[in-house]
């Protein structure tokens, strides 16, 4: 949408790149657990996001498994994606996550699990 605000307004020599990280190890997922995708280290994410502005690259999606999943994601019937998300826990990746504290064990309306 930038872009082409950018086009439509005559702008030129400003760049800009979307960063869509997954999971970063920054103490603000603490208690996250990630089944298939890794949680991704700060250095990492920085580095990435450095070499991404240096090139002018449009977009960013990490780790790399991200873009096939997003590619994936947007090919397929609206079903099955929500069953592939199921199936790789997406949901259920923050069930330890309580705002930097962890999920009580007790079930409570307030904490109910996502089905699997």
């Amino acid at each position: 949408m930038i872009n082409q605000e950018k086009r439509y307004w005559g702008h030129k020599g400003i760049h800009t790149t979307v960063v869509c990280p997954y999971y970063i190890n920054t103490g603000m997922f603490e208690g996250v657990q990630s089944r298939l995708i890794p949680i991704l280290e700060q250095e990492y994410v920085a580095d990435e996001i450095a070499d991404a502005i240096l090139i002018q690259k449009v977009r960013i999606i990490l780790p790399w498994i991200c873009r096939v999943l997003f590619v994936l994601k947007n090919i397929m019937p609206n079903k099955t994606a929500i069953k592939v998300y199921k199936a790789m826990s997406g949901k259920a990746s923050l069930n330890n996550l309580m705002n930097g504290t962890k999920a009580p064990t007790t079930p409570s309306p307030h904490n109910d699990p996502a089905p699997v």
